[in-house]
């Protein structure tokens, strides 16, 4: 009768009365069935199936109650035990969403309580349970970068492109050392490159084009090692560029108020000539090309000159037979010769 109480509901009104019958069958002897349609002052048989049936039915009356309480007592450790391991990735992202200001909402499925960023959230790329990408290009975004994306130590990719964050570009993104693509175009980012971004040794495409960046580009992003995509234009930045920069596979500086383009020995973009050496090879062109048409002249003035000796001397030689008979006298001769050469 014990476990009976600790029932409740209407789990333990049923197994109360399902005990209930089986004790008051057991102490007063009473083993025929009420289920049975006996006759009137016929006695039935006595069925031991019934108490059989009435204590399987107890039984599962009573797992049924407990199956559920069995297992969270079961899984209390494993609750108390993630407890203890927050989910610092997912937090780092509902701060970075806050700061984002949503206002379209369209990340509505990243919420704290959805199991973790990795198994369902929107946008979100993992690799080995780690957030390795962030595409929240084009998503109406109105607020600032915050700090709290320097937790996904993991990240590699981060792309903000299309939205209208402002606000100075964070210096804190150079400590994540991960980072290959970041990519903050046209946004409504102001003032300064920060130096610190020098310190993003695996970054190999920067693209924050269409910002209000002021300034001159810091020098420091000269030495990041593998960086084979720089697009700074249509900011207002001015200034030098360093050297370094222009040997990037793929850079583009138009729009800008820096030393380049027209008038300046390095080109503003990757995909332009360079003004110097457009003019040294243009000089190249024209020395080339007057050559040719020189040589092309002499030679013509040449195949000319020999086809008029050619002619003179066939006619030198047509007019001596004729008059072979005739002019016998070396005198004779002589004067056609110089005749002939005259014509020449």
């Amino acid at each position: 009768m014990v476990l009976v109480t600790l029932g409740t509901g209407r789990q333990k009104w049923e197994s109360n009365n399902l005990f209930v019958g089986l004790w008051f069958q057991l102490k007063h002897g009473n083993w025929q069935s009420k289920n049975m349609n006996c006759k009137k002052e016929e006695k039935c048989p006595p069925y031991l199936s019934g108490v059989i049936t009435n204590l399987m039915l107890g039984a599962m009356a009573v797992w049924n109650m407990y199956s559920k309480l069995l297992i969270n007592l079961l899984m209390f450790p494993v609750l108390i035990y993630a407890s203890k391991e927050p989910d610092i990735e997912g937090e780092a992202l509902i701060q970075l969403l806050e700061a984002l200001n949503d206002s379209s909402h369209s990340l509505a499925d990243w919420n704290y309580f959805y199991v973790s960023p990795c198994q369902s959230w929107s946008h979100v790329t993992c690799s080995e349970g780690k957030v390795v990408s962030l595409s929240l290009g084009f998503k109406r975004f109105s607020g600032t970068l915050s700090p709290s994306i320097t937790k996904l130590k993991f990240l590699v990719s981060l792309d903000l492109q299309g939205n209208k964050l402002s606000g100075p570009l964070p210096d804190y993104l150079g400590s994540m050392q991960k980072l290959q693509i970041l990519n903050l175009a046209d946004n409504n980012f102001n003032g300064s490159i920060p130096a610190s971004w020098g310190q993003l040794s695996s970054l190999k495409h920067m693209v924050i084009r269409g910002n209000h960046l002021t300034g001159s580009i810091p020098d420091s992003l000269a030495h990041i090692p593998g960086l084979v995509h720089v697009d700074l234009s249509s900011n207002d930045l001015s200034g030098n560029i360093p050297v370094q920069l222009f040997s990037v596979p793929t850079f583009n500086f138009s729009g800008t108020h820096l030393t380049c383009g027209s008038g300046f020995q390095q080109p503003c973009a990757s995909s332009s000539p360079n003004p110097a050496a457009s003019r040294s090879s243009s000089k190249v062109r024209i020395s080339i090309t007057g050559a040719v048409c020189g040589a092309f002249i002499l030679l013509f003035f040449g195949a000319f000159l020999a086809y008029q000796f050619r002619r003179a001397r066939k006619d030198a030689q047509d007019i001596y037979v004729d008059v072979e008979g005739m002019f016998c006298s070396p005198y004779i001769r002589l004067l056609f010769l110089d005749v002939s050469l005259s014509i020449l």
